[in-house]
């Protein structure tokens, strides 16, 4: 128990240390911050080297774009486990929600508008019901009535791979996301799978970065690296 608590508060040592380093907490346990140069990002690293815990496991990945400020945080998405991927995750809901209330206002302004009226005439007739002083707003949120009226993505994947594509669609079509980290993917697919969900992502525009806690079988498609303990990357990808 005491082991535990210590690595409990190393945590959350380690974890104020990096948001007072400036870095943004993307997903749980996923963190990250943007550097303007190669110098920058190697202080970045010895930093986190000096104060990391004794025990647990922390990796550092760099991400380059020519040069270019790559936003992690707009563009991607960390799939640590493709069991439980949901295409209804609250990210894809509200920006499916926003978009439908947009094209709502003006590919549908004039029914738009008669349904506003109409909520309008049933609200105020409503308030007549009851005994209070009640007032409301004169313009309908699309995506209040979106959201209470339960809409969602439907889904016919049947299998872990199915399931893993339709949310990968989603992702890509409704949030935009371009890069998809996944962890430890092929403890889940077998290899006939991986190479489809390989190939959909590729007609998806999808990039997939897959990461892994050790050396599995590799595939043609994939070009592999090692980072090893001193976060040493070693390209593996002319062997």
């Amino acid at each position: 128990c005491q082991h535990l608590e210590s690595n409990r508060r190393a945590y959350r040592i380690f974890r104020k240390f990096l948001m007072k380093s400036g870095f943004m907490m993307t997903q749980e346990s996923v963190y990250c911050k943007l550097a303007q140069n190669s110098s920058v990002a190697d202080a970045i690293v010895d930093n986190i080297k000096k104060n990391k815990p004794l025990e647990g496991l922390v990796q550092v990945l760099r991400v380059t774009e020519k040069e270019k400020i790559f936003p992690l945080d707009k563009i991607s998405a960390v799939v640590d486990n493709p069991l439980v991927v949901n295409c209804n995750e609250k990210r894809i809901l509200t920006q499916l929600y926003k978009e439908l209330s947009e094209q709502a206002k003006t590919l549908m302004y004039e029914e738009y508008t008669q349904l506003n009226s109409h909520m309008i005439s049933f609200l105020e007739e409503l308030f007549y019901k009851v005994p209070y002083h009640l007032e409301m707003e004169l313009d309908v949120d699309v995506r209040l009535l979106l959201k209470g009226y339960g809409v969602k993505i439907e889904t016919d994947g049947e299998g872990v791979l199915e399931t893993l594509m339709d949310y990968l669609r989603a992702i890509r079509s409704i949030c935009g996301i371009k890069v998809v980290w996944m962890l430890n993917l092929k403890r889940f697919l077998m290899e006939e799978q991986v190479r489809q969900l390989y190939e959909f992502c590729f007609y998806e525009k999808i990039h997939l970065i897959h990461l892994e806690g050790q050396k599995n079988y590799s595939l043609e498609q994939e070009k592999c690296v090692i980072i090893d303990k001193d976060l040493c990357v070693i390209d593996t990808s002319l062997n």
